[in-house]
């Protein structure tokens, strides 16, 4: 604020810690010990993910400007799988079910996640319970979708190379 740089609120409790993002109202996302966490900037309040999820490691890594946060989450025992926690609760994504790991990479405030699912990028439509494969969709070997914009870009890199998509077509 103001010019001044200000330690973030409950971080000091990490051992390590890293912010990851931040959306337009403030509110802040990062990992800190392998524990996803959320600083809302209403209150300050840093709300650690794992805890809530009840997941032994996490990382969040993309805000939207609602709030919603999208990362990777593990239980006990389980695989990297993908998650989007909405402020009030983990939301399921079961077309991602299939894979053995699966990482959201970024997400829209239209509902849309893009990530990576073991080597396929992805794109999963949280309304409508869709996903597109990148690798089927273009004939790639390995995939990742890295970023994804309000209009509904989607920035990827198949087999070493970028691609765009656009989800509006």
């Amino acid at each position: 604020k103001d010019g001044r740089m200000d330690q973030l609120p409950g971080v000091a409790n990490f051992a390590s810690s890293a912010a990851a993002a931040i959306n337009d109202a403030g509110d802040i996302i990062g990992t800190g010990d392998n524990r996803a966490f959320a600083i809302r900037a209403i209150d300050q309040q840093l709300i650690d993910l794992n805890a809530i999820g009840g997941f032994s490691t996490s990382q969040a890594v993309a805000i939207n400007s609602s709030g919603q946060v999208g990362g990777q989450a593990t239980a006990a025992g389980g695989q990297p799988t993908a998650f989007v926690y909405d402020g009030n609760q983990f939301i399921t994504m079961p077309p991602l079910a299939a894979f053995a790991q699966s990482m959201v990479n970024d997400l829209n405030d239209t509902g849309l996640v893009v990530g990576e699912a073991d080597g396929r990028g992805f794109l999963l439509n949280l309304r409508q319970g869709s996903l597109i494969d990148f690798n089927s969709r273009g004939g790639f070997a390995t995939s990742t979708a890295v970023g994804i914009n309000n209009a509904g870009q989607i920035l990827g890199v198949g087999d070493n190379q970028p691609f765009l998509y656009d989800a509006k077509t």
